[in-house]
């Protein structure tokens, strides 16, 4: 037996009972060693987390590998159709982290409806437009409408320019999606915009083709032989409302054969130099919810 005398000492009636004292606090030193090692590795663990989060870098998404597309598959007229009457419904997500404030400051989603029109006499060289317009989830209010203006040949598919009509604004660039023949690697210097609900950065940089086998999982169902094109931007530059920036960005868009795009992710970080409080990233994701291909 194992009792306290007055004094707080601990006497011990037998030599087995001392082993099993000396036992318990052996295990009891283990156990807390484990717990303090435990708490240690999960604060490295935290610690590298919030700085990989903090550190803004742009990541490609990763590749979802299939089978390759064939060559019928990558042309202009597969990879986007624009006939009249066309529609796409996506699920539109934005979401915007503030480095400085450490918090997020903007989480919004909606549905938004791109539909093919005729050319209605918009500027360039362009046969079809895209009007594009964004909805609210709860009661299906338009909250803007925009339309999407394209250029189609058998060399290239461009989107060089559109106009907000929420913002009241219209902007042009030399948007080349992409270049004819698609091949595995091939790149090209173009500027394709970054724009969100509060922001437009038009920056250059190199589209590439990643691959001509993704796979796209989607509410719309799951699409094979997807060419992915990643537009990789950064620059040094003036922004609206920031002044001068370093400004980092990826695009990346799926397109699926016969369907068209069937998701986009948008990444754009701008880190003042004139304003520190301004430090931010957003990203963008559309993901097909249905279609039409009347």
């Amino acid at each position: 037996m194992i009792f306290f005398n007055l004094q707080h000492s601990i006497i011990f009636d037998t030599g087995d009972e001392y082993l099993a004292f000396i036992n318990l606090c052996v295990y009891n030193i283990y156990t807390m060693n484990k717990r303090i090692i435990f708490y240690i590795f999960s604060a490295v663990i935290l610690v590298i987390s919030i700085s990989c989060m903090n550190s803004g870098d742009t990541v490609i998404p990763a590749l979802n590998p299939g089978s390759k597309a064939n060559p019928d598959e990558l042309t202009l007229n597969c990879l986007f159709p624009v006939q009249v009457g066309r529609n796409w419904t996506y699920r539109y997500r934005e979401n915007k982290f503030s480095y400085h404030y450490k918090r997020i400051i903007c989480d919004s989603s909606y549905l938004e409806k791109w539909t093919v029109m005729e050319n209605n006499g918009n500027p360039g060289n362009t046969q079809n437009y895209i009007s594009v317009k964004r909805e609210s989830q709860k009661d299906s209010s338009v909250i803007n409408r925009m339309e999407y203006y394209l250029n189609n040949n058998n060399s290239s598919f461009l989107w060089y320019g559109f106009k907000d009509e929420n913002k009241n604004e219209e902007h042009s660039f030399d948007g080349k999606l992409l270049i004819f023949p698609i091949e595995i690697n091939s790149s090209w210097s173009t500027d394709i915009p970054f724009d969100g609900s509060d922001f437009y950065v038009k920056i250059k940089g190199i589209n590439k083709i990643s691959t001509v086998s993704d796979v796209v999982n989607s509410p719309a169902g799951t699409f094979i032989h997807c060419v992915r094109a990643d537009f990789t931007a950064k620059e040094r530059l003036n922004v609206t409302g920031a002044g001068l920036s370093d400004v980092e960005g990826i695009t990346s868009y799926w397109y699926a054969p016969n369907i068209g795009i069937v998701e986009t992710r948008l990444f754009i970080r701008v880190k003042s130099i004139d304003k520190p409080e301004i430090d931010e990233k957003s990203e963008i994701t559309r993901i097909l919810e249905s279609y039409s291909i009347n």
